[in-house]
Formats: structure tokens, sequence, C-alpha cells
């Protein structure tokens, strides 16, 4: 495509202030928090509406004329952003927007799609300043990226274009993610099902097992203490405990915590609280020399009683239900304390019947993780066609 280059700030208006009718109005008007918008797709409807005097400050204006991108990670890494043309009237969203409104001569859906390739994103990405998963993109430095500016017509003659090709992957996609939503649901019916059958009576997990939270992080010697590798929470994953050498964090232990805070194969480690809680995963083998943190708890299974397997399926069963989180009974950030684990309800079998069931688990397990990659290798490949029919288009 033959066009001149034009810096973003020339395409469009960043962030333009609410108009004067709209501050006077006694409307009420839609709010789209960061969890109603996706990746300049359809909108949702069911979003809170409220009178103006509540919106003046702590969110961002948008009219059905602009486009925006979400400027904080990972959601600007992930494509959210929206285009105006699918909100109701003037509205109002989450203060984690830049909004662009284009200039005469700019087409809208044109303007989203520059939005959406690598010369934008991945410059933008580059810019991101801030701490840790607060970082955002540095409106300043994105202004002056460079875009190419066709004629009006050759612009709508590209988004016609995209909007054909892209509404049919659009609908591939959407197809394979319902499809990968009910398989997950079916898997955790079904485990719900194998772990809790209909008639059998519970006890509580201590009935077949130990439960010991591990230590707060010592920076420094207190005194007779030794530096050891620790399990945490970033290592507990559905697959498994990863320990990956390069990834392997450590701490000051003394040699009667290193003993308590053993770590052996068969040992059950269930995240705590934060962002994985609840997550938990079978230790495949032993770890001599290694402790764990607080953020996780160990749950050391009596094996005459109990299949370490079959619990940690019990586990997982009760995450997907909800139950572990009303069991901590908590307003704000779940916390499963050790006496609060003791509690979960395990069905009272016998052990030989855990590990048949166990078994079976096992291979659901393979078969749905099987389906679910073979899925999302598909939603990948899509996603890439739509990246690659942008590019090619735009440049």
């Amino acid at each position: 495509m033959n066009a001149r280059l034009v810096k973003l700030k020339y395409l469009a208006d960043f962030n333009p202030p609410v108009p004067a009718n709209v501050r006077s109005s006694n409307d009420k008007f839609p709010i789209y928090p960061m969890d109603k918008i996706e990746s300049f797709g359809k909108l949702s409807s069911s979003v809170e509406s409220r009178p103006i005097s509540e919106l003046l400050n702590g969110y961002s204006y948008l009219e059905p004329t602009d486009v925006a991108y979400a400027k904080v990670t990972p959601c600007f890494e992930n494509g959210k952003g929206i285009l105006g043309r699918d909100l109701p009237g003037p509205s109002f969203a989450t203060t984690e927007l830049t909004v662009l409104r284009p200039k005469p001569g700019v087409d809208q859906r044109y303007l989203a799609y520059l939005l959406q390739t690598p010369d934008f994103m991945n410059p933008a990405i580059s810019s991101m300043t801030g701490a840790g998963g607060l970082k955002r993109v540095a409106e300043e430095y994105v202004k002056n990226l460079k875009f190419p500016l066709p004629s009006l017509d050759e612009q709508k003659r590209i988004a016609d274009e995209l909007d054909r090709e892209l509404t049919e992957i659009d609908e591939l996609i959407s197809d394979q993610q319902c499809l990968l939503n009910l398989t997950t649901e079916k898997f955790n019916a079904e485990i719900r099902s194998l772990t809790y059958p209909e008639g059998i009576e519970t006890v509580p997990l201590k009935r077949f097992a130990d439960i010991t939270l591990g230590k707060m992080i010592t920076p420094s010697d207190k005194g007779g203490m030794e530096v050891a590798p620790y399990i945490r929470a970033a290592n507990i994953q559905p697959g498994g405990v990863f320990t990956y050498q390069s990834d392997q964090k450590k701490m000051w232990f003394s040699s009667d915590e290193l003993s308590y805070l053993d770590l052996k194969k068969g040992d059950v480690l269930v995240v705590e609280g934060g962002a994985g809680f609840g997550r938990s995963a079978v230790l495949e083998e032993d770890l001599p020399g290694w402790g764990f943190q607080n953020s996780i708890n160990r749950v050391r299974v009596n094996n005459d009683l109990a299949d370490a397997h079959f619990i940690d399926f019990c586990i997982r069963a009760q995450l997907l239900s909800g139950e572990l989180e009303k069991l901590t009974n908590q307003s704000t950030i779940p916390h499963l304390t050790a006496e609060k684990l003791n509690l979960i309800q395990i069905p009272n079998i016998e052990v030989g019947q855990q590990t048949e069931f166990a078994n079976e688990l096992f291979i659901l397990n393979h078969r749905n993780s099987i389906l679910i990659a073979e899925m999302k290798n598909l939603i990948s490949i899509l996603l890439e066609l739509k990246q690659s029919k942008i590019i090619s288009l735009l440049n």
C-alpha cells in the first residue's frame, strides 16, 4: 500500500473531554469496566448506568465515533479495546483506557485496525512504565508512532475487506471457545461425580492427613541458619509441581525448620491464597533439603488410609465448585489456612477404592488435556491468521 506515513497524534485526538451537553444532562450513562471489554469486539449489554454527577471523575469518556485501547498490562497485550460504533451512545469506561477520536479524513474502523498491528503493539509494549503488573503504555510515546494514511475511500475499502474476512475467523474462534468451555465444564462435572459419589458419607480431611503451613520468607540469617530452596505458589501448577533450576528461590531455614518442613513424594501441596488460591498438585519425587513458604499448605496423607492423588482430585473438585472459597468465609482475598483445610470434607471410602477412582480420573484428565490443547492450538492458529490478514492489508 503506497501511502504517506503520519504520526498517530495527527490521526486522532487523545482523551477528548466530556462535552457541555453531557455534563449538564439529567440522563444516566453506561459504564464499561475492563471485564466487559473484549478485543475491539461486541460489547456487553449488561452494564451498570449512573447519573453524570457520579461519572465526571474517575472514568474515561467515549462517544460512538471513538476508538479506545486498554493501556494497562496484561489487558493491552491481550488486545482489549473498544470500537465506539458498538456503544449505545455517549458512555463511560475504566480509566485504564486511552480514548482516540479520529480526525477528519480518518476512518474509525481503519484506526481501530491500526491499533491491532505489531507496528503499534510492539513499540507500545516497549514503552510501558510502572512496576510489576501495573505497567502502562506511555501515551506521549505512542502519539509519535507513524502509520500509513491512504485516502479516506481506500481506508474504508480496507476496513470493509477486513470486516468481511475477520468476521468469518472470529466466528470460528467463537465456536472453538464455546467447545472449549463445554469440554471443560464436562470434565469438571466428571471430577465431581467420581470424587463425591452419591450416598457416600464424608469426613474431614484431617482424618486422612496431617496439614502444615509453610514459613514466612526469612531474608537474612537469624543465627544458626542455612540457605535452602523452597516451594512457593508459582511452583504449583495444574500439571504438577515444577522446580526448574532457573526459577529456583532460596531463603534461610534452621535445621529444625528444614526437618519439619520437609517435602516427600506423595505430599499434596495446596496454595494458601492469592491468585492461585486453592490450586493443588501431588509431589511426584522427594525434595531433600527443600522447605516451603507460607503460601503453601503441605497435606501429608496417611497412605494406609487414603490415596494422595484422590485427595488432590477432591481438593480440585471443591475448588471448581466454589466450596473452598465458601469455607474461607472471606469478603476480600480468601486464605485457606491449615485449620480450614483440615475441615474439607472427603468421601469416607477405603483407600483401594480411592485409588480406583483416582486412576479413572487420570485417564479422563489425560484425554481432556489433549482435547483442550488441540482446541487452544487451533484458536492460536486462527488468531495468528487474523493478525496476518490485518498486517497484509495495512502494509
